[in-house]
């Protein structure tokens, strides 16, 4: 009998301290479920510790392939609130760790939180409204992504990706005039950014507007132009197309986990200049989804091609990789 009321006392006392601290008492009690170590690392023991592992966990985890959010950077998160369950920049970072699940309501359940907890904190905007796209809300979306622009400082580096976002919105809803104002934003805001003039033409291309297309192209290729010759072949660059079938080994690149866990796909053109060996030696994504580019690129840089041949020696040629990505 006294061993009962001393369990009903306790329980008694655990309810009242929980009450006068929002519930932090009762949220530890639950399991710790972070397992992981970092070398050199102590062990996490705040909310901010656990969040900040969690931050360490994806940067070390960023050249995975697999599509996975980190395992190890969710259980993190999930102890930084078990300890405080209103930790704001842990709710934002495991509701994108669930948007990579495609636990997609998971996932709103911790962002329409972090929004109600920080109402004017631009990112979870941009994090729902990804989440909308992939679930195919794209009025939602631009909504979400017109908020994040609202609520982000006018020189604030994020900002010309968020008109860009917008513009991808803009562009799977068939807006296209919106569409290429977006992105013509993005581009005035970070002129340096080839992707904004790449996906700027694909827009072009889609409209009819095949000159501007192709002034785009030629800005986010760089202009590479190479100089020839009057006086002999060598040194000349010639143009070879589509150059997929001259391959003597075709890398097929990675789907990135950012990439994948937004359903990015379709096409991705590479530009790319092959050497008199048959290797390459620049290569450039003019078009496709923004997170597939950087993969394309790498995976045509690594690629290795016949030698082309113009009246008997060996010369340089300007084309075209393509490569396709699919879900799966």
């Amino acid at each position: 009998m006294r061993k009962l009321l001393t369990f009903f006392i306790l329980i008694t006392i655990l309810f009242i301290l929980s009450m006068a601290s929002g519930c932090t008492v009762i949220a530890s009690l639950k399991p710790k479920e972070y397992r992981c170590t970092i070398s050199g690392e102590p062990d996490p023991v705040t909310a901010e510790d656990y969040y900040l592992r969690a931050i360490n966990h994806a940067e070390l985890s960023g050249t995975n392939v697999s599509g996975d959010f980190d395992e190890c950077a969710m259980a993190a998160l999930n102890d930084a609130l078990r300890i405080d369950p209103n930790h704001v920049k842990s709710l934002r970072m495991r509701g994108y760790g669930y948007r990579q699940k495609k636990k997609y309501d998971l996932a709103l359940a911790d962002i329409e939180k972090a929004i109600q907890i920080e109402p004017n904190h631009s990112s979870s905007y941009a994090v729902r409204g990804g989440i909308f796209e992939m679930r195919g809300q794209i009025d939602k979306a631009i909504a979400d992504q017109t908020k994040a622009i609202e609520l982000t400082p006018k020189d604030s580096p994020e900002l010309h990706y968020y008109f860009a976002r917008r513009g991808e919105f803009y562009y799977k809803k068939d807006d296209y005039q919106a569409s290429v104002e977006d992105y013509t934003e993005a581009i005035r805001l970070k002129p340096d950014y080839k992707y904004h003039y790449s996906d700027r033409a694909r827009v072009y291309r889609q409209m009819g507007k095949i000159e501007l297309a192709a002034a785009d192209e030629q800005k986010a290729e760089g202009n590479n132009s190479v100089s020839t010759s009057n006086n002999s072949d060598s040194g000349k660059t010639i143009s070879g197309g589509v150059v997929n079938s001259k391959a003597v080994n075709l890398v097929k690149p990675p789907y990135p986990p950012a990439a994948k866990a937004v359903r990015a796909s379709g096409a991705v053109n590479v530009q790319v200049t092959i050497d008199e060996n048959g290797n390459v030696i620049s290569a450039s994504a003019v078009s496709g989804h923004p997170l597939l580019k950087a993969a394309a690129e790498a995976a045509a840089k690594a690629s290795k091609f016949t030698p082309t041949m113009l009246n008997g020696k060996a010369v340089k040629v300007s084309g075209v990789v393509v490569f396709n990505f699919n879900p799966e």
